[in-house]
């Protein structure tokens, strides 16, 4: 009987230290795990913001390079009408918006796409001219807003009086 005594005692211990003990084991694990799974997230945000980083240095580098061949060759009416002799500047001006196009198209918002593919139209039709100079400016204008400047206040007029000497004077 003492046996027994002692036996039932030693459950009435053990049930409620095996408890505690599981239960601390239990909590011990799942910390660890939220630990990992916190450090794991942490990791990747910081790679997400690098990828980040990296697409928008290598975005704002096509984008300058875009619109240095759009403003400087454009803009030059001697270079257009090079351009519209279907020589070899024309192939290579051509090559090169191709090549930007694609750069944009993988790496550019959709507007920002859209309105590039409307300005390649609208060269293809007619390489000078003034719906082609303002397309010109909603593009940059678009292209600003791609970069980050989501509440700029600018408009297409602005850029166009940034890039023409004469543009109040002509509008």
């Amino acid at each position: 009987m003492q046996n027994s005594t002692v036996y039932i005692l030693g459950l009435y211990l053990f049930v409620p230290l095996s408890e505690f003990l599981f239960k601390k084991y239990f909590d011990y694990a799942t910390q660890k795990k939220l630990e990992k799974f916190k450090n794991n997230l942490i990791e990747e945000v910081e790679r997400i913001k690098i990828n980040e980083t990296q697409l928008h240095n290598y975005k704002t580098k096509e984008f300058v390079d875009l619109l240095e061949l759009l403003c400087t060759k454009i803009l030059d009416k001697d270079y257009v009408k090079k351009l519209s002799s279907g020589g070899k500047e024309a192939k290579e001006f051509n090559k090169r918006i191709n090549f930007l196009g694609a750069k944009i198209f993988l790496f550019a918002k959709d507007e920002t796409v859209k309105k590039f593919v409307e300005w390649k139209k609208l060269w293809s039709q007619e390489p000078s001219g003034e719906d082609l100079v303002y397309c010109l400016a909603e593009l940059v204008l678009i292209m600003r807003i791609d970069l980050g400047y989501t509440d700029t206040i600018c408009i297409s007029d602005d850029f166009l009086y940034t890039i023409l000497k004469d543009y109040k004077d002509n509008k």
